[in-house]
């Protein structure tokens, strides 16, 4: 069911995840130094604001921790990585509220990570805003498959939905941003 990973590490990754329910840290640590970055990069993809991507990629290694033994090896370990990721995002809404006010309280700075008060370039707010302002289902499929790079298989597992639901997602998702620039040119 799960091959939501690059060809060759998903029994790796399996026989880690198995060791680390077992209580090896070493399995553990391989894990959360493979997939650390990525899950970071995909939270700040979402929230716009490194400081609470990393606040984030954190909770979802400390309930990676809690769980491993829980995992039931029924799709890929990344797979169930992103779907802790995602509702770790989804808490932290409910938490925080909304990423709108990271938007317009960080900019991005010259190295590409948000930080206080630099100025954001317009094309790049205008595109967060549009990307924000997508329903959180949509949200989800298009930073899953457009930023993440994901194929529509690989989110479908991560998202839990059929594959054809994650093409309509995406297809929803340029209807929705179209209508909003329709809109907003006439």
């Amino acid at each position: 069911m799960g091959d939501l990973q690059p060809k060759g590490d998903i029994r790796h990754d399996e026989a880690l995840a198995r060791k680390a329910a077992d209580g090896c840290e070493a399995s553990f640590k391989a894990l959360f130094t493979r997939y650390y970055p990525e899950i970071r990069n995909f939270a700040f993809r979402r929230c716009h604001c490194m400081e609470t991507a990393n606040d984030i990629s954190q909770t979802v290694f400390i309930r990676v921790a809690r769980t491993v033994a829980d995992f039931r090896h029924e799709s890929s370990f990344r797979s169930w990585l992103y779907q802790i990721a995602i509702n770790c995002l989804r808490d932290d809404v409910r938490k925080r509220g909304t990423y709108d006010r990271h938007v317009a309280e960080f900019g991005e700075a010259s190295d590409g990570v948000a930080s206080k008060n630099a100025p954001v370039p317009s094309a790049l707010l205008q595109a967060i805003q549009l990307i924000e302002s997508l329903p959180e289902a949509l949200r989800d499929a298009v930073v899953l498959v457009s930023a993440q790079g994901l194929t529509h298989r690989e989110a479908a597992e991560v998202l839990g939905c059929p594959e054809g639901t994650v093409a309509w997602k995406i297809s929803e998702a340029r209807r929705h941003l179209t209508d909003h620039k329709n809109a907003a040119q006439a």
